[in-house]
């Protein structure tokens, strides 16, 4: 079996990615993305988890399948200059993710 390479790895996250986003509801990529552009906005410091309490507290029915695709709306936010990647990591606060590290983002060049 052959060892997998960090561009490998890369590719393949990027192809799962990609096929979640495939698959997510359009309306909750939509609301996502706009949640993300409004922590970016206000300033400071959120998590993926910051943008989905906000998207529950505003708009409760709005869902997808896979919550992963989460991951493919910050991807478009970051490709889009909208936020960037402070280099700090936090855990998580809900039971259900088990205290994995969440990446921070703050607001990029094209934030406004």
């Amino acid at each position: 079996m052959r060892q997998l390479t960090f561009h490998d790895g890369s590719e393949a996250r990027e192809e799962g990615i990609d096929k979640v986003e495939r698959h997510a509801d359009l309306e909750f990529l939509d609301v996502m993305y706009r949640a993300g552009q409004h922590l970016a906005r206000k300033g400071g410091v959120f998590t993926s988890a910051d943008m989905r309490d906000l998207v529950t507290k505003h708009y409760p029915e709005v869902r997808t399948h896979d919550e992963r695709a989460i991951g493919a709306v910050l991807r478009s936010l970051r490709r889009d200059g909208v936020i960037e990647p402070t280099g700090q990591y936090v855990n998580q606060k809900r039971r259900r993710n088990h205290c994995r590290p969440l990446r921070e983002w703050h607001a990029g060049p094209r934030a406004q």
